[in-house]
């Protein structure tokens, strides 16, 4: 899934999105789509649109490290996701896909609040997919 971009911050919506989700979360088949410890992360779709998707990913105690900062882990994974669920919707449905490299810098520890992650694929993504 090369050629994404992620926004990862707290607080409300980052732009304006298609509403209606006809992506494998909103039409159920996420349990096939996404291992189980991903579901358990309890994401929510909030929104996605042609070319992009916005998650939330709520706190949990059960995510945050010592120090009560939330897992780098657990943020690299809602991002990875938000990733599929883009790529998905740009690609106009779920198609099979690996992940080939991930990057990400933390700017703050993030501390008893809900997270949003938005996800668009800033270059064509069938050549990374369909080879």
């Amino acid at each position: 899934m090369s050629g994404a971009w992620m926004a990862i911050g707290t607080g409300g919506s980052r732009g304006a999105f298609n509403s209606v989700c006809q992506l494998p979360w909103a039409a159920g088949e996420s349990a096939t789509r996404f291992a189980p410890w991903v579901l358990d992360l309890g994401l929510t779709v909030e929104a996605v649109g042609e070319d992009r998707a916005l998650l939330r990913l709520p706190w949990s105690d059960r995510l945050s490290r010592e120090g009560g900062g939330l897992s780098g882990q657990a943020l690299m994974a809602a991002a990875d996701t938000a990733t599929v669920i883009a790529v998905s919707a740009a690609r106009g449905g779920f198609v099979p896909m690996t992940t080939v490299q991930q990057s990400t810098s933390f700017q703050r520890a993030v501390t008893g609040s809900d997270v949003l992650i938005e996800a668009a694929p800033t270059e064509p993504t069938r050549s990374a997919i369909d080879h």
